[in-house]
Order: C-alpha cells, then sequence, then structure tokens
C-alpha cells in the first residue's frame, strides 16, 4: 500500500494535467443544433409531457404529450438550425430546464436531449453531444 507522502506526491504531480479540464463545456461555443429531442417513460403509469425550447427568450417549439407506460417517442428536428437553446420540460408536476449550449464543446456541437420518467416517476434530463446532427 503506497505511503501517505507517496500518494500526496502523485496527486501533486497530477493536478498540472488536468488544468482546465473543469471549465464548462458551453463557454466557448455560440449555439447548438439539435437532432432530437427523446422521451423514454419506463415507469408502468402514463404521465403527460410539455416540452418548450427557448432562444433569445422566445419560445422557438412547444410540444405536449401523453405518453403511456413503458414507452418512447423521438421528436425529430425540434428546430431549424444552431442557436443557444434553453430547453423546459415539465412531466405531470415535475420540471427541469436546461441550457443546451452547456454540453457542447468546439468539437461537438450537435446535441441530443433525453427526457427519461424513471421508474420510480422521478423526472430525469440529460444531453448527449456529438460531432454533427
Amino acid at each position: 500500500m503506497p505511503s501517505r507522502r507517496t500518494l500526496l506526491a502523485m496527486t501533486a504531480l497530477a493536478a498540472p494535467g488536468t488544468a482546465g479540464c473543469l471549465d464548462r463545456a458551453g463557454d466557448d461555443v455560440d449555439g447548438v443544433a439539435i437532432d432530437s429531442l427523446t422521451v423514454h417513460n419506463d415507469d408502468d403509469s402514463r404521465h403527460h409531457l410539455a416540452v418548450e425550447l427557448h432562444a433569445d427568450g422566445e419560445t422557438v417549439a412547444r410540444e405536449s404529450r401523453t405518453l403511456g407506460p413503458r414507452s418512447g417517442v423521438a421528436i425529430e428536428s425540434p428546430v431549424d438550425g444552431p442557436d443557444d437553446y434553453v430547453l423546459d420540460v415539465g412531466v405531470d408536476d415535475q420540471t427541469a430546464r436546461e441550457r443546451l449550449t452547456d454540453h457542447a464543446s468546439d468539437g461537438q456541437q450537435c446535441v441530443i436531449p433525453v427526457v427519461t420518467v424513471a421508474t420510480d416517476g422521478r423526472l430525469r434530463l440529460t444531453v448527449q453531444a456529438y460531432d454533427d446532427c
């Protein structure tokens, strides 16, 4: 087992190698393109979903659906081009908001937001970034 001194030395040597890695991904990106918006209902109950995409403070896309138990849907190309989008999602009485540009980088400016209603009925929102749409 390494000594405490060895662990501290390894930590000090590793720190410069990670410098800058904790920067927010979307800080240098002007906007993202959205390939699709994927929704999964992993629960055994029906849920009402409301989705809004905003750019420059204006609503640019809106979708509302009722999802059956253990179902899913992909909303293809919900907007026309890249922008600094904010996604608002509501499922029943739960809400989530995400700035999609925060998930992009210089090389990955296409995103697919994934909305999931978990088996316990809780809302989860993740964003996957890709090279191109």
